[in-house]
């Protein structure tokens, strides 16, 4: 089993042989062992480790059939390895965009707002210096309009990486992130 130190202190050969090893054999006992860090993870407090989301987005990246098992069943099972779904999910988006952008229509359609979330920690690995980025425009915006505090606190990542090769999109987007913030509306968690 792969040990996750809380400090986010893994090794990136330990996380590359992890994930190197993986294979539909061992996908199900990668996801208890991923899913009991995920708990382990959760009952100390953190939100994340760099390495467990690190390991994903290699994993996603790396793994590209697997990693759409892995969301499958995670989604199915409705684990607590959703949260961290973004991360497989931007490595998916660097190996298949297309792949990537057909979750991400599904799930800005779906009223779950655990998976907005996921769309919006993916989006932050963007590389929006890229041309034909147009769609990924049109889904911040459309997280915006979700008026989710959960997903507003994970788009300023996102929008700040935006900003230099999209400033007039980026102030459009942070103008009713901003409203709300003021106002302390806090939106529909």
């Amino acid at each position: 089993m792969l040990k996750v130190d809380f400090d986010g202190t893994e090794t990136y050969p330990k996380i590359n042989e992890y994930v190197e090893a993986l294979s539909s054999s061992t996908l199900e006992q990668a996801i208890q062992e991923l899913e009991a860090i995920t708990k382990q993870v959760r009952s100390a407090g953190k939100n994340d480790t760099f390495g467990l989301n690190n390991l994903l987005r290699i994993f996603g990246q790396t793994h590209l059939n697997l990693a759409q098992e892995f969301i499958t069943q995670t989604i199915a099972k409705n684990l607590d390895l959703k949260y961290h779904l973004g991360f497989v999910l931007a490595g998916i988006r660097l190996s298949d965009r297309e792949i990537a952008r057909g979750y991400v229509r599904s799930w800005a359609a779906q009223d779950d707002s655990v998976l907005w979330v996921v769309i919006a920690q993916s989006y932050r690995f963007i590389d929006w210096s890229q041309p034909q980025l147009e769609e990924e425009w049109d889904v911040l915006r459309q997280l915006v309009t979700k008026q989710s505090s959960l997903v507003d606190l994970t788009l300023f990542l996102p929008i700040q990486h935006l900003a230099p090769h999209k400033p007039d999109l980026a102030v459009e987007l942070l103008k009713p992130l901003e409203r709300r913030s003021s106002n302390h509306d806090g939106g529909k968690a």
